[in-house]
């Protein structure tokens, strides 16, 4: 369930609950569905592939029946009746523990989704243009004072830590491009304000163009937010290696490590001093 009656948190961590429930329906025999809605349907992006995980309302009705947050203490709990529930797990080793099942989040990912047509048609008309390139991903949230997720422990940095935090990011972005020669990088970020200041320092460093937005922000979204979401993650799965920067308050996205898990690309995480 992603229906906007329960908060839920970025596009990956979403996809990482959808495909431990599934992992779990599949080893358990039950069948399993998925209902998002909010803040965009996801059905205007992926669609089923070999599994048909689609229903067309949920039979409960919020707040008279409360839905059931599923992790990894209560993943187990015996469960006879029709559960509504809200996972951003990834418990695939656990289930795989259990059951003797050898799931990979690729396999169930491939099973549940292919894109849709409209998806099909903006990778189509704006396919990357380099056949060989490395992807470097970093989330600020709030660090330069952007109020992109409003979370608690994302304050921004005052202006002179600003700046040093920027300079740093860039001598690191820089060293990971000497070491591709010959490759073209593709820079994926949650700052604007990054993203500007760093095609500006390096030409060398190109970007999927569009507006960026954290969808667990908001009630809505634009097609056009949600569609650089969806680039952002195909052209990162694509790349022929990705890094994720992290360290100095920089957070360690998922959104890197499940896009390379579905291309089957190499990622490494890198942590500035």
């Amino acid at each position: 369930m992603a229906d906007g009656h329960f908060g839920s948190n970025g596009l990956f961590d979403r996809l990482k609950g959808i495909v431990t429930l599934y992992a779990l329906s599949k080893a358990t025999g039950k069948d399993f569905k998925i209902f998002f809605t909010s803040p965009f349907n996801l059905k205007d992006f992926l669609v089923p592939n070999l599994y048909d995980w689609t229903i067309e309302s949920p039979y409960y009705h919020f707040p008279a029946s409360i839905p059931e947050i599923v992790n990894s203490k209560n993943l187990f709990y015996a469960r006879n009746n029709e559960r509504h529930c809200y996972c951003m797990t990834d418990a695939l080793d656990l289930i795989n523990k259990r059951y003797s099942k050898s799931f990979s989040f690729k396999s169930l990912y491939k099973e549940l989704f292919k894109p849709s047509e409209y998806l099909e048609k903006i990778i189509r008309e704006r396919e990357c243009p380099s056949k060989s390139y490395i992807a470097i991903h970093v989330r600020i949230v709030n660090l330069l004072g952007e109020n992109i997720e409003k979370a608690a422990g994302f304050e921004a940095l005052s202006q002179p830590d600003q700046s040093k935090l920027i300079n740093n990011l860039m001598m690191k972005i820089n060293e990971i491009i000497k070491k591709h020669e010959g490759l073209d990088t593709y820079l994926f970020t949650d700052s604007n304000k990054f993203s500007k200041f760093a095609q500006l320092s390096n030409e060398k460093i190109k970007i999927v163009q569009g507006n960026i937005a954290h969808i667990g922000n908001h009630d809505k979204v634009s097609l056009e937010s949600v569609s650089k979401l969806f680039l952002d993650y195909h052209y990162i799965s694509k790349a022929i290696k990705v890094y994720s920067i992290i360290g100095n308050g920089l957070y360690p996205s998922a959104f890197p490590l499940y896009a390379a898990k579905i291309g089957d690309v190499p990622f490494i995480r890198i942590a500035m001093s």
